[in-house]
């Protein structure tokens, strides 16, 4: 009969190597350093989009707001008012900043104005992407400037700022939309040029990543790298190709 110290060695040598072998599956792939200077046109800088990339907008937490204001009833009384559901569908039709349509509703409907707060919270009822962040962090340690470039409007921006402020403490810089600029958005050439200029980069060396295809193409046109972002995972395969293989 086999001795049992044998049967324990051999289990205490698998088991090591079954644990060492899990850790190397779970270990996300890493980021090298920031290159050298001396390299020519070394990427140093990752500008990330907000909506859908970042944050999630999450319809429960929507919900729960409506249900928890003192307005509901106004609320449920403006739901089924006719032209204000026309109007919503024209605004959301041509595409305009979520805050925008909302200062465009009030504009109409001004007996609506209460509920305005409201409606800018219900439509910031986002949630962090936790993969994403943990990517913006990884990419942070490894010493890259880390940067958003969002269609959010000023107001939207302000409340997700104040909700989670260890989130918005990551990015070197923010850039959104505002009234001021008549809710510049991209891809609006205008957008990429200002972002450009506000934080004096160049297009060479910086990596943008959106949800939408079509704000890529706008980046290309620049001269930017651009990332269509996926998912997590894919970002940060996609991200690894470009910046490790310098």
């Amino acid at each position: 009969m086999p001795n049992p110290i044998y049967y324990g060695i051999i289990t205490l040598i698998i088991s090591g190597l079954l644990i060492k072998h899990a850790r190397v599956i779970h270990k996300r792939p890493q980021f090298q350093p920031v290159p050298s200077s001396t390299i020519i046109n070394p990427i140093n800088t990752i500008a990330f989009d907000l909506n859908g990339v970042v944050l999630r907008f999450s319809p429960l937490r929507a919900l729960r707001i409506a249900l928890s204001t003192k307005h509901k009833l106004k609320l449920l009384q403006a739901a089924c008012r006719p032209s204000l559901i026309w109007d919503i569908l024209k605004l959301a039709y041509r595409g305009n900043v979520v805050e925008q349509s909302i200062m465009q509703i009030k504009e109409r409907h001004p007996d609506l104005i209460d509920l305005i707060p409201l409606a800018l919270q219900m439509a910031n009822a986002q949630l962090p992407i936790p993969e994403t962040v943990q990517l913006i962090q990884d990419l942070k340690i490894a010493g890259y400037r880390v940067l958003a470039l969002s269609n959010l409007g000023e107001q939207s921006a302000q409340i997700l700022a104040q909700k989670y402020p260890q989130l918005f403490n990551l990015f070197d810089g923010v850039l959104v939309t505002s009234a001021q600029d008549n809710y510049l958005m991209k891809p609006h050439p205008a957008a990429f040029k200002k972002f450009l200029s506000k934080f004096q980069l160049d297009p060479k060396r910086l990596i943008f990543i959106d949800d939408k295809l079509k704000n890529i193409s706008a980046a290309n046109r620049y001269g930017i790298i651009g990332i269509r972002f996926i998912n997590p995972c894919q970002c940060r395969q996609d991200l690894l190709k470009h910046v490790n293989s310098i």
